[in-house]
């Protein structure tokens, strides 16, 4: 049963315009206020410090054979303040380093299994969350392996949990990965989340049914974990996975954002999801790149397709529904090939709609069709985590 998943809390319908706050403006007043006053501080202090330090000088002096006939009186009770004075720094060092240690103290195991897939370097591991999810696995793992599995794991959890919110210290991670040495990359095979917010056990497993063009993951009763949207309505028919979802915060920005990112190959074919008119077609180098924007008047709706590698319509023309508009590409402000799909009110251009909440698109998960395929594959996953235990 769904109890949660991240779209509830992605709330896209005003998307800021970028000019800040009056809140944000008062505290970046207040804090110009105070380094003003902080470096006019600075600049009287060196007077005030000397006139303390010679004062200061001017009492021991006066004080120091009062100071030596009372340590020669006070006899063993001196030495052992002293003795305490100093040792204490020390003690005081070594309590935080304890203290961080502890934090990230982990289970710990890894497996090598080449006679179950020869050829493949696969491994189990095994932890417990302490503190965020990325700085629990780079205690485990060399960076980058540990910033891309965090980065999978959230993306695979995001459907069910919010990582940054719902995260518990001491909830239990089991995972059975694979390097790609000729992508030089890491993938999940398999992920049990034992989950203090949910109080239940999330389990996902990588599948690719012969003659698919990608894989994906499901539960163990063959559900895909991802919401998709119905094909007939959908801007792409083949992807890899979601990366990104309306209303995911983008550091430097004051707006989150604004779109859906379908994970494609370069030249997968961008459709039209509902009958439209072509509305622009423009090209931005430094943000959008190759971009298509149609309009929807049955709907209320329009929608923008970004970072495109190729046009195939014009401005003024019409289109159906899954009529091709364009290729997937990287142009614009991208870091990999994707599609940056998104949904503005007519009526409101400022107004963003979630696709997976929006009713103008119907939503399923995906059943596995080759059932004994995949449970066969998952057991062989699941064999490895318990073999990696024992």
């Amino acid at each position: 049963m769904d109890s949660y998943s991240v779209l509830n809390d992605q709330h896209p319908a005003h998307r800021n315009n970028g000019r800040p706050s009056r809140f944000i403006m008062a505290v970046l007043a207040a804090s110009l206020l105070a380094n003003a006053y902080f470096l006019l501080e600075r600049r009287l202090l060196p007077s005030f410090e000397t006139e303390a330090i010679a004062s200061e000088e001017s009492r021991q002096q006066a004080s120091a054979p009062e100071a030596v006939e009372q340590a020669q009186n006070a006899g063993p009770v001196v030495e052992v303040a002293e003795s305490a004075d100093v040792e204490s720094p020390a003690v005081q060092v070594e309590k935080p380093k304890e203290s961080v240690e502890k934090k990230f103290q982990v289970q710990r195991a890894s497996f090598f299994a080449p006679d179950e897939f020869p050829g493949r370097e696969i491994k189990a591991l095994h932890f417990s969350v302490r503190g965020s999810l990325t700085n629990t696995l780079c205690q485990l793992m060399p960076e980058p392996d540990c910033q891309r599995v965090s980065a999978y794991l959230g993306r695979l959890l995001m459907w069910r949990l919010d990582v940054n919110r719902h995260m518990r210290r001491g909830d239990t991670v089991s995972l059975v990965y694979e390097r790609l040495k000729e992508e030089d990359d890491i993938r999940i095979l398999r992920l049990e989340f034992d989950s203090g917010y949910l109080k239940e056990k999330l389990i996902a497993n990588y599948y690719q049914p012969s003659g698919a063009s990608y894989g994906t993951y499901y539960d163990e009763n063959g559900r895909e974990l991802a919401l998709r949207l119905q094909e007939k309505r959908s801007p792409l028919h083949d992807y890899t996975e979601i990366t990104s979802l309306p209303g995911d915060y983008r550091a430097g920005t004051f707006a989150g954002h604004s779109g859906t990112d379908f994970k494609a190959e370069v030249g997968t074919p961008v459709r039209a999801p509902f009958e439209a008119r072509v509305t622009r077609v423009n090209w931005n180098r430094g943000n959008n790149g190759l971009c298509v924007e149609l309009e929807h008047p049955r709907e209320g709706v329009k929608t923008l397709y970004l970072h495109l590698n190729r046009v195939q319509v014009k401005p003024g023309q019409y289109v159906k529904p899954g009529d091709i508009i364009g290729e997937v590409g990287n142009t614009g402000h991208s870091f990999a090939p994707h599609l940056h799909y998104e949904v503005r009110a007519l009526k409101n251009r400022n107004k963003i709609l979630n696709p997976f909440k929006a009713k103008i698109h119907p939503t399923y998960h995906k059943q596995v069709k080759d059932a004994a395929g995949f449970k066969k594959t998952a057991e062989r996953y699941a064999s490895i985590l318990q073999n990696s235990l024992s």
